[in-house]
């Protein structure tokens, strides 16, 4: 599985195949130079982070509500990563990564003896699975030990955490080593599957990134080289009256006749070609185009169906109200789904944190992550509230919808602002 997170992780950054043209596939007719000088022009789209950008983005919506009374703990959330950066900040990231590849870690570290003064609480730490080298899982689902890559002053080191001691190697000889005895592995594992390791749904976009990275080239090959017109020169090889030449003229129409596809050849054959038809330009077919344009259509539409994209422009039109309903209740049980996945995620990371220091988290901490993200189609809603209004509808129901639309387009107030607004429905005046 390894490679294959790599290859996500690439089509995620933009960077290594997806990199200079390393995704093209050279076709048969196509010489080394051609397909270099066609990898020179080529492109990458990144779709796979905007659709995993636009999922967190839609999970960001509702915050998690977390409450503790320990000073420790809380310490943990405003600096998670001993960076600066917030516990939902840390997340943020996180989940990108998890999402796009389905699988993601977090190692749970405390700061050195020496360096306590500086930082007495435990940090988060994220661990692309393409580095994990070698585990064992155990019957729970957890790692009893797992060893990952990681740099050091520059050089490649290997470190190995199990549940209570650590190793850091350059692969042959051991550079340091501790006990922790926290009698679990601190290095936890995120899947959206629930078992390590698991390909998530997103990942699939690579492979269509890379088919529309080859489509794109192609068709880039095909308007560069047959957008303009051909020029056709006619060269008669008899003589048009049937009758045998005098051999000195013979001699003249060969000469021409290399002259002719001398100057055609330097040219090259995308610029010139000789036929027996009178001197013209021959304009190419728009036929291989249009099917190249038709197919990479079609895939883009289903990069988008993977990736929950809700604003798709001039698709979204001819769509039925039963369609959209439909797709964004997709969309919504996908939200659902991970949320409660973080949830159980966010509270063993922060249980592993407790034993770090020493206090029992499963009660000093309450995480609670939203279930219903309520995104759907504002237009729809809206027009789906003057129906009923125009239709006569009970005043219990106009509300019900009121509140509907309300908790959409402000989903991501906080809690007190959006049950105000709520509970100001029943005031409001109503012309029914």
């Amino acid at each position: 599985m390894a490679s294959i997170f790599q290859e996500v992780s690439d089509a995620l950054d933009g960077s290594g195949t997806f990199k200079k043209g390393g995704a093209l596939i050279q076709y048969p007719s196509e010489t080394n130079d051609q397909f270099e000088k066609r990898k020179e022009v080529a492109w990458y789209v990144n779709d796979i982070r905007p659709a995993c950008m636009r999922f967190v983005g839609y999970l960001s919506k509702r915050q998690p509500l977390r409450q503790t009374e320990n000073a420790s703990l809380q310490a943990v959330f405003d600096d998670a990563d001993w960076r600066g950066n917030s516990v939902d900040i840390f997340w943020q990231s996180f989940m990108v990564e998890a999402k796009a590849r389905g699988t993601m870690l977090v190692l749970v570290d405390m700061p050195a003896q020496d360096q306590l003064a500086e930082r007495p609480v435990p940090y988060l730490s994220m661990i692309k699975p393409e580095r994990v080298t070698e585990y064992v899982m155990n019957a729970r689902g957890g790692f009893d030990y797992v060893t990952f890559t990681d740099t050091e002053d520059g050089k490649q080191i290997f470190i190995t955490w199990d549940t209570d001691n650590w190793l850091i190697t350059d692969g042959k000889d051991t550079i340091r080593q501790g006990n922790h005895g926290l009698g679990v592995c601190p290095v936890l594992v995120f899947t959206e599957s629930g078992y390590y390791p698991c390909e998530g749904e997103f990942s699939g976009l690579v492979a269509l990134s890379k088919r529309l990275m080859n489509l794109r080239s192609e068709l880039d090959e095909i308007l560069r080289r047959h957008t303009f017109p051909i020029f056709s020169a006619q060269f008669p090889m008899l003589n048009p009256v049937g009758d045998e030449l005098p051999e000195s003229l013979q001699a003249r129409q060969v000469a021409l006749i290399k002259s002719l596809t001398d100057a055609v050849a330097s040219l090259g054959k995308e610029r010139g070609i000789v036929t027996p038809s009178p001197v013209s330009f021959v304009a190419p077919p728009d036929g291989p185009a249009a099917t190249y344009q038709s197919v990479i259509k079609d895939i883009e539409q289903k990069v988008k169906e993977i990736g929950f994209d809700t604003a798709q422009t001039g698709e979204k039109s001819a769509e039925s109200g039963l369609a959209l309903t439909i797709r964004f209740q997709a969309l919504n049980a996908a939200l659902s789904a991970f949320a409660m996945r973080m949830e159980d995620f966010e509270r063993a990371v922060f249980y592993v944190a407790g034993l770090w220091l020493g206090i029992d988290a499963t009660t000093a901490l309450d995480v609670q992550w939203s279930r219903d993200y309520q995104i759907a189609d504002i237009a729809t809603e809206l027009a789906t509230l003057d129906a009923l209004v125009a239709s006569g509808f009970s005043r219990e129901v106009v509300e019900e919808q009121m509140r509907s639309v309300i908790s959409i387009l402000f989903a991501n107030r906080d809690t007190v602002t959006l049950d105000a607004m709520l509970e100001s429905v029943a005031s409001m005046e109503q012309a029914l």
